[in-house]
C-alpha cells in the first residue's frame, strides 16, 4: 500500500499518540477525571508459582465467557482484566467507554453532541461524502443541509434495511433505483450511488465495499449504524485495519501490535471500533484502511440544539436501552405482521405505546395496528385516562399496568404532551417517531373519511408519517419495468409529510390543517396540490394512487 509508506524522516515528524479504541479520544493516563483517562496496562510477567497457577485455573474456568463477551466488544480494563496480561495484542479502551459498555454506567453528558457546523470542519475542500441514513428513522436522518455542498461527491447509504423488509432482493437494484429518483426529484440533491444495506444481515457489505473511493468519509446522525458497517467491512477484507495517524490526520500504519496476531478473530477484534446503542458513542475521527482505501469514522452529527431531545430524561433507562438497540428489532414482525385490532370511539379511544405515545384513530374506524417499536402497547379510553394512569404507575411500583408504561415523571401531565394530528391517508400509512422507531397503520373496512388520526407525543419529540417504504420501492420498479420511463422508479406525489400540531381543544382539525398547510408552503409554491380543491369532498371517495392531502416534508 504505497500510499501508506512514509520516509523515516515523515515518520520522526509525525507526532504519535493512542487512541480509545471504542470511541477515538486520545487516551491519557495522567488526569482520571479527564477525557481519555486509561491508566497504564500491566506488564506482562511469567510465573510458575502453584498459588498463582491455581488462581488462573479458576479465572480461566469461571470467567472465561465474560471476558470473551469483552473481548468481542472491545472493552477491556488494564487494571482489573488479565488479558492484557496474555501474550495476544489487545487496544486500550478508556475508562468512560468501559463503564459505558462493560457496566452499562453512563449518562449524557460523558457523549456530548456533535453540531453540523463543527463535524463538517473535519471534510477537506473536496471530499467523498458517504451519508448513512438509517431506513427505521426515513426522513428524519436525512439531512439536506450535508449535501449543500457543491464540491463535495455525494453517495447515499441507506442502513437498517432489515427493519423495512425482510427480503433482500429487493435492495440491490429496486431500493437504489427508488432512492435515487427520491433524491432528485424531492429533495433536489443529486448522488452518484445509492446502496440499501443491513449491517446485523450482512446485505449488501460487497456492494458498498466496490463503491468505496480511495478517501472517504462515512457522515450521519449518532446511531444510524457507521461504525456496524466498518465493523462488516474490516470482515469482508481482513487484510483491512483501524489505522494510527498523527495529529494531522495523516496516516502511519496500522497499530502497534497487530503483526504478533495469529488467529483472524483476534484481528478483527483488534481492528474494529466501537459499537454501541448509546447515542454520540464515538467522539472522534477514526480512520480505517480497507481494500487499499481510506474510510474515516466521523462522530454522528445533529442539525442544531433545536434537533435534540434527551430521551434518556424521558424514558427509563431500561426501556431505552431497549428502543435503541438494533438487536431487539424482531423481523418476525415484517414476516408475519402481527397486529393489535383498534377501533375509533366518540370518546377518543387510544393505544398507548409504552405511555410514551398515543395513537388517537377516528371515530368509527377499525385499524390494523403493528408495533416495530419494543415497548408493550395497551388500550385506553382517551388520553386523559392514559396519562392519568402513567402517573399512578409511577407512584406505584407494584401497580398492574406497570410494564406498560416506561416514561419518567413529569410526563404524567397532559400539558407536557403535542398533539400531533396527521393528514389524511388512505389505504396503509407507516407513522415514524424520531430516534425512536415507527409503527404501521391500516384502517380496514370500507373506505370512508370519519376525520383525522391523531398522535399525542411528549413535547419535542418528532413524529412523520410516509408510505410504507418496503412497498413503495416494489411497486415503483415494477411499474418502470413495464414502462421503461424513468420518472416511474418514484411517484411524484407527496410520500413522507409532517404532522401538524395543534392546540389541545382545537375542533375543526381539517380547516386548521388547510390553515397551517397554506402557511408552510407560502414560499414554495411548487409543493402546493390540490389547494384549491373542497377537501371534504376530495376525501369522500378512495384514490389510487393515493391522494396524499396536505401531505409536505420540510427538508
Amino acid at each position: 500500500m504505497s500510499f501508506l509508506r512514509l520516509s523515516s524522516c515523515a515518520f520522526r515528524r509525525s507526532c504519535r499518540f493512542i487512541s480509545c479504541k471504542s470511541c477515538g479520544i486520545e487516551l491519557q493516563s495522567n488526569n482520571p477525571d479527564g477525557l481519555g483517562y486509561c491508566k497504564k496496562p500491566k506488564p506482562f510477567v511469567k510465573t510458575h508459582d502453584s498459588k498463582d497457577s491455581i488462581e488462573k485455573l479458576k479465572y480461566l474456568m469461571f470467567t472465561q465467557e465474560l471476558q470473551q463477551k469483552k473481548s468481542e466488544i472491545g472493552v477491556l480494563d488494564p487494571d482489573v482484566d488479565d488479558d492484557y496480561q496474555l501474550s495476544t495484542p489487545k487496544r486500550l479502551t478508556c475508562k468512560r467507554c468501559i463503564e459505558a459498555l462493560s457496566h452499562n454506567k453512563y449518562n449524557t453528558e460523558s457523549f456530548p453532541v456533535h453540531y453540523f457546523e463543527n463535524i463538517k470542519g473535519a471534510l477537506p475542500h473536496i471530499a467523498n461524502v458517504y451519508h448513512i441514513v438509517s431506513l427505521a428513522d426515513f426522513p428524519f436522518t436525512l439531512n439536506k443541509t450535508a449535501f449543500m455542498k457543491k464540491e463535495n461527491i455525494n453517495y447515499l447509504l441507506l442502513s437498517k434495511a432489515d427493519q423495512i423488509t425482510y427480503k433482500s432482493a429487493i435492495l440491490p437494484h429496486k431500493g437504489s433505483a427508488f432512492f435515487a429518483e427520491f433524491c432528485k426529484r424531492h429533495i433536489g440533491v443529486p448522488v452518484k450511488k445509492v446502496v440499501l444495506f443491513s449491517s446485523v444481515r450482512k446485505w449488501n457489505i460487497p456492494s458498498i465495499l466496490n463503491s468505496l473511493a480511495k478517501r472517504c468519509f462515512l457522515l450521519g446522525n449518532p446511531n444510524v449504524g457507521k461504525t456496524s458497517l466498518i465493523n462488516s467491512l474490516l470482515k469482508e477484507r481482513l487484510d483491512s485495519f483501524q489505522a494510527q495517524v498523527d495529529k494531522q490526520g495523516n496516516v502511519i500504519g496500522p497499530h502497534k501490535g497487530i503483526q504478533n496476531i495469529k488467529t483472524i478473530r483476534d484481528r478483527i477484534n483488534f481492528n474494529k471500533g466501537g459499537v454501541s446503542h448509546i447515542p454520540n458513542f464515538t467522539q472522534a475521527i477514526q480512520t480505517y484502511v480497507i481494500d487499499d482505501k481510506i474510510v474515516n469514522d466521523l462522530p454522528g452529527y445533529t442539525i442544531g440544539p433545536s434537533e435534540t431531545v434527551d430521551l434518556s430524561k424521558l424514558i427509563e433507562k431500561e426501556n431505552l436501552d431497549d428502543i435503541r438497540k438494533t438487536s431487539k428489532f424482531k423481523i418476525d414482525k415484517l414476516i408475519k405482521k402481527r397486529y393489535v385490532s383498534l377501533k375509533g370511539s366518540k370518546n377518543g379511544k387510544c393505544l398507548s405505546f409504552g405511555g410514551i405515545f398515543h395513537l388517537v384513530p377516528p371515530e368509527s374506524t377499525i385499524n390494523q395496528v403493528v408495533n416495530y417499536i419494543p415497548v408493550m402497547e395497551h388500550e385506553f379510553s382517551n388520553v386523559e385516562k392514559a396519562i392519568s394512569v402513567s402517573e399512578e404507575v409511577l407512584k406505584n411500583a407494584n401497580h398492574p399496568l406497570k410494564k406498560y408504561f416506561c416514561l419518567k415523571h413529569p410526563y404524567s401531565d397532559i400539558k407536557m404532551f403535542d398533539r400531533h394530528v396527521i393528514p389524511p391517508f388512505q389505504g396503509t400509512v407507516e407513522i415514524v417517531i424520531k430516534d425512536i422507531g415507527y409503527f404501521q397503520v391500516k384502517p380496514t373496512g370500507k373506505y370512508s373519511f370519519n376525520g383525522l388520526y391523531e398522535i399525542w407525543v411528549p413535547k419535542g419529540i418528532k413524529v412523520c408519517i410516509r408510505e410504507p417504504l418496503a412497498k413503495l420501492i416494489s411497486t415503483s420498479y415494477d411499474k418502470y419495468i413495464e414502462s421503461k420511463v424513468p420518472t416511474d422508479l418514484c411517484p411524484d406525489r407527496p410520500l413522507v409529510s409532517d404532522t401538524y400540531i395543534m392546540d389541545h381543544n382545537e375542533p375543526d382539525t381539517l380547516s386548521k390543517m388547510k390553515e397551517m398547510y397554506m402557511e408552510k408552503t407560502k414560499s414554495d409554491n411548487l409543493a402546493r396540490r390540490l389547494h384549491q380543491a373542497d377537501a371534504s369532498e376530495l376525501l369522500k371517495e378512495i384514490h389510487n394512487p393515493p391522494l396524499n392531502l396536505y401531505w409536505y416534508y420540510k427538508w
